[in-house]
């Protein structure tokens, strides 16, 4: 069986992110890097992503590092408990524009274009990343990758993150950056 990406994002708009940072750290948490991201947003000929849930996009990492990702829909259960859990392809290549140019030629078109400056941070099988996300606000994101069998316990460990975090379960937010950045325009 494939494993899955398992995450849960939060709005932290208007909390203090140097005091997430210390009790991150206070965690055990490590900073890893800083990188900024860019995410161009695709729709396939035959249907909308938007309304499928799924994701197709071409991600540039600090204008050097390229890939295409390819996540399918979203169950509906995952979107009403305000998590994400599925398998998501990446493919490396060594062009974001060849690769906007492939997608382009086979009918895809671009819907969006999501900018973030993103403070990346490791806790044992946990990614934390503080997202600044340009026309929608600032996040916090915890990720991990398991087997889906293992999706309730993960998520309950992502929920004990947060909440040591100061971060409240109410703030999460089930929508991803693509959908919040559109609603933004």
């Amino acid at each position: 069986m494939n494993k899955v990406e398992i995450e849960k994002k939060y709005l932290i708009k208007g909390k203090n992110t140097a005091k997430i940072i210390k009790k991150l750290t206070c965690l055990g948490a490590s900073h890893v890097e800083d990188i900024k991201q860019t995410d161009v947003y695709f729709n396939t000929p035959k249907r909308s992503s938007l309304s499928s849930k799924e994701c197709l996009r071409i991600r540039t990492i600090n204008n050097k590092i390229f890939e295409i990702t390819y996540k399918p829909p979203t169950a509906e259960n995952h979107q009403s408990s305000n998590f994400f859990a599925k398998q998501e392809i990446n493919l490396s290549v060594d062009s974001a524009k060849m690769a906007e140019v492939v997608l382009l030629s086979i009918g895809c078109k671009i819907i969006t274009k999501v900018e973030k400056n993103r403070k990346c941070f490791r806790l044992d099988k946990f990614e934390i990343f503080l997202d600044n996300v340009k026309g929608a606000g600032m996040f916090l994101e915890v990720e991990t990758i398991d087997y889906p069998k293992n999706t309730f316990t993960r998520l309950m460990e992502i929920e004990t993150i947060v909440a040591s975090l100061g971060i409240n379960s109410a703030d999460v937010e089930s929508k991803p950056y693509r959908d919040l950045v559109m609603e933004e325009k």
